[in-house]
């Protein structure tokens, strides 16, 4: 994927499932769902949940587009503080 489409390509709304392993074996199995809004001109929302036993936790971030250089664009991401 081209570095000039992300993170513009990777809005959406994603879901899978999460196989946490041990030694031998999958010991636990969970559903993962990320989404990515962009929320600004150079801010995107990362939103990261976790449901387990009918529960959901969720992980909010901000991926901030902070520096453009040549071809290249770098990133920060930064926890929202809940």
């Amino acid at each position: 994927m081209a570095q000039e489409t992300f993170p513009k390509s990777w809005e959406g709304n994603y879901k899978g499932e999460l196989q946490i392993y041990g030694v031998d074996s999958v010991r636990m199995k969970l559903t993962m769902k990320l989404d990515i809004v962009k929320k600004g001109d150079s801010i995107y929302q990362w939103k990261i949940a976790y449901e387990f036993n009918g529960k959901e936790d969720d992980i909010p971030l901000n991926s901030y587009v902070f520096s453009k250089w040549k071809t290249k664009s770098y990133f920060k991401k930064d926890s929202i503080n809940v």
